[in-house]
């Protein structure tokens, strides 16, 4: 990308001719940065960044865990599941295989499942499988 918007300038300069490569001696790749009168850097200096930490961010609670509940939507092959309650979960690619076989009206129960990467398990009863899954959201919209 960097090469084509030296290129752009280069063949701009050209057709008005003002192109000379010390204007341009900071873009041209591999150079360093033009230099003022007193051997300093032209560029000016960055102001010291102060690291954010970012906030941690909180899975959703699932309220209905162990409740009956029933597929409505299976989307993205398989690696979103939409379930009666308009509760929307994402699954992980490993497990993309046995959701998106599964059909609008079937009966899922959902578990917590020990601290890892996705808290809940999805049960499919009437296929007998099941997929790891992480709330989304408690509304798909």
């Amino acid at each position: 990308m960097v090469g084509r918007q030296i290129l752009a300038a280069v063949v701009l300069g050209a057709l008005c001719g003002c192109v000379h490569e010390q204007n341009y001696r900071g873009a041209w790749p591999g150079r360093a940065a033009p230099r003022s009168r007193a051997g300093r850097s032209a560029a000016p200096e960055a102001a010291a960044a102060v690291p954010v930490t970012p906030e941690p961010e909180r899975p959703l609670r699932y309220t209905g865990v162990a409740g009956n509940h029933w597929v409505t939507a299976v989307r993205e092959r398989g690696a979103r599941v939409q379930l009666e309650d308009q509760s929307v979960w994402a699954i992980p690619a490993e497990d993309w295989p046995v959701t998106q076989v599964w059909l609008v009206g079937q009966k899922i129960t959902v578990t917590e499942t020990p601290a890892g990467a996705q808290p809940y398990r999805l049960t499919n009863a009437d296929r007998n499988t099941s997929a790891a899954a992480t709330l989304v959201s408690d509304d798909p919209r």
